[in-house]
């Protein structure tokens, strides 16, 4: 479809465009958007010099409220109903050998004023491809000088540097817009916050409320017009205190969903934030950590998911493609790796796009279209067994994911209107579990076949306050444990040294390194054998921080 059509469908069709109470007019946007588009691909041009093959413009309409209390009373409490921003892509040369150098990232961006009519919208995306396309001649002049003395080696030589797509437009309809009764949130963060008064030993603590609702706008030359919304809603505490030998600590808690009902209710949220300061508290007196430990540990409460996240999430260094800048080496990625065994063949890692739900908890990185306008597929076999199948990737062709997977998602809380590649919801599924309930048991029998006194079990692995817990094997006896340092968690130890899978599953959501929503199910338990615990070195555990007024 050619932009002249786009814009023509932007008038004429029945998508469910809204002008909302934000005095951000959707359709006024889009239309702006591929009225300047058409009007560039036509005429911008330098003579002697190629036109752009490709232009890219997106939009991103974004609103937050954030309220904070401490100790009963209100800290802030904002709201912002409009924020806009505009990113521009531009591409001269082919498919087979663009401009970019640094693949996938617009090069301009900037905010949209919140009242802006479409002549205002056309005469920022004009200034930012004016702009960036003099710079891209540039670039692509340098690319092509670069590559003539340099001609890609390897694998990275049978590459072309785009994907071309065929898409069709998608709208995703606006979610009902969050309602929220801003007195009632002050009320009750007020409320939440007061419990802390009921712990004197607590020098300072915070509870935030905050909702952001996002929508990227995104159109292309080659006929692609999306519209993907988003909304986060999170409650979350931090809290300090300070040892009796002066050592400061202090711990953080966070649930966030996708609406405001599915938040607990205020009854179960005060329960959770009691539990909160309790376990602070107990970890104030908790006892020091004295031998150093090497041996099974049982890390309960979905923690283990966090190593896998480590090492298979992470940017081009695990089942995330990436293209390494123009110039820079490749070095070995999973895609060199494809039908190799890098983890216990008992675990399975599949991605999923439109799942909404599991196990009835509500999955914020559900979603339908990727921003390139891709419609991914539902579920994406990423490792079976133990061996890499696939990686997650835009389209941009990296060694062993040549093509899209539909994993093009919005940043949304990234400064600029950009996407990066990113999971939607990863299921790490296991087989040849064990009884969640005779985890515990499993541990302290692998302990004392070793000979060991004592086993431990981590629950948290908070920063400041991890909750590791030494169990006495003879008695099963848990004690909460401090200043532990807890040895590296190797993709070796996650290959290797896996002993028991529980039966049992935790979901949880997050937002990613690369800012995405993400969200992550995994086996609730998991024992490990041969990780390290020593003592901590505590002499950057005096941090100064001013104390609440009703604590001095």
């Amino acid at each position: 479809m050619n932009i002249k059509k786009i814009v023509l469908l932007v008038l004429t069709s029945s998508l469910s465009f809204h002008a909302s109470a934000q005095q951000f007019d959707e359709k006024v946007a889009v239309t702006a958007m591929g009225d300047e588009m058409m009007r560039n691909m036509s005429n911008i041009e330098l003579p002697g010099y190629p036109k752009p093959f490709f232009i890219s413009y997106a939009i991103s309409n974004a609103s937050k409220v954030d309220i904070v209390a401490s100790m009963g009373s209100i800290v802030t409490a904002s709201e912002d109903i409009s924020i806009n921003n505009a990113s521009v892509r531009v591409l001269v040369g082919d498919y087979k050998s663009t401009s970019e150098v640094v693949y996938g990232i617009p090069l301009m961006a900037r905010s949209i004023p919140t009242n802006a009519d479409a002549d205002a919208i056309k005469r920022v995306f004009w200034n930012l491809t004016d702009i960036s396309y003099k710079e891209v001649l540039n670039l692509y002049g340098k690319k092509m000088s670069f590559l003539k003395s340099n001609p890609r080696t390897g694998k990275l030589a049978d590459l072309d540097d785009f994907e071309q797509l065929k898409t069709t437009p998608y709208f995703n309809p606006s979610p009902a817009k969050l309602e929220i009764n801003i007195e009632e949130w002050k009320n009750n963060m007020r409320d939440l916050s007061d419990i802390f008064n009921n712990f004197k030993l607590i020098d300072n603590s915070t509870v935030s409320f905050s909702t952001y609702e996002y929508t990227a706008y995104h159109i292309t030359s080659e006929g692609t017009l999306t519209k993907t919304p988003h909304s986060v809603v999170t409650i979350s505490a931090e809290a300090v205190t300070t040892k009796d030998g002066g050592e400061t600590i202090s711990d953080d808690m966070k649930i966030m969903v996708s609406t405001l009902s599915e938040l607990p209710s205020i009854d179960e949220l005060k329960g959770r934030i009691n539990k909160f300061a309790e376990n602070l508290i107990t970890f104030r007196s908790s006892e020091s950590i004295k031998d150093r430990y090497n041996g099974p540990i049982l890390f309960d409460n979905g923690v283990i998911s966090a190593f896998f996240n480590s090492y298979l999430l992470g940017q081009g260094s695990g089942l995330i493609a990436a293209r390494p800048r123009e110039g820079s080496p490749l070095g070995e990625t999973l895609g060199d790796r494809i039908g190799d065994k890098i983890i216990d063949d008992r675990i399975t890692i599949k991605n999923y796009s439109k799942k909404s739900e599991y196990n009835g908890k509500k999955l914020i990185g559900s979603y339908e279209i990727d921003g390139d306008g891709v419609v991914p597929a539902e579920e994406l076999m990423l490792i079976e067994k133990g061996e890499v199948k696939a990686l997650l990737n835009s389209r941009i062709p990296a060694v062993g994911a040549i093509n899209s997977t539909g994993s093009a998602r919005w940043a949304i809380y990234s400064p600029y209107t950009m996407t990066t590649t990113a999971p939607g919801t990863i299921h790490y599924i296991a087989d040849g579990t064990t009884k969640e309930s005779s985890m515990k048991s499993q541990l302290l029998k692998l302990a004392k076949k070793k000979k060991m006194k004592y086993a431990y079990i981590v629950r948290s692995l908070s920063v400041s306050t991890p909750l590791i817990y030494r169990v006495d094997v003879k008695s099963g006896d848990e004690t909460l444990v401090c200043d532990v340092q807890l040895g590296n968690v190797t993709l070796n130890n996650l290959k290797n040294d896996i002993i028991e899978i529980s039966d049992e599953e935790v979901v949880f959501n997050t937002i990613s390194p690369l800012k995405t929503l993400i969200s992550i199910i995994s086996p609730k338990s998991m024992i490990v054998n041969g990780i390290n615990l020593t003592k901590k070195d505590k002499s950057q555990s005096r941090l100064i921080h001013l104390k609440s007024p009703m604590r001095r």
